[in-house]
């Protein structure tokens, strides 16, 4: 059997307030449930910040391939920091 190489797991910050509208907006569930859902991931997890070149590269990519802009930015953010999985709910 094939084995990946190992990688740091990173949560784009991004991904966490997407994590966020979705518990708020498409489950129904309360701010304060979603709060403490984002938590836990971010306390379990190290996030990845948002750079001026990832903002560069989010821009280029949603120009160049039709994307939105915030699906763009977690995906330049995971690129930037060795990203080589990548889970969400819309791409």
């Amino acid at each position: 059997m094939r084995r990946l190489p190992t990688r740091a797991t990173v949560i784009p910050v991004q991904a966490l307030g997407e994590l966020y509208n979705v518990r708020v907006r498409k489950t129904g569930r309360s701010a304060a449930e979603a709060r403490t859902a984002v938590m836990a991931w971010a306390t379990t997890y190290p996030t990845a910040n948002t750079t001026r070149s990832a903002l560069v590269a989010a821009a280029e990519l949603a120009a160049a391939h039709r994307l939105g802009i915030w699906d763009s930015l977690i995906l330049a953010v995971a690129a930037e920091n060795g990203c080589g999985f990548l889970l969400s709910e819309e791409l």
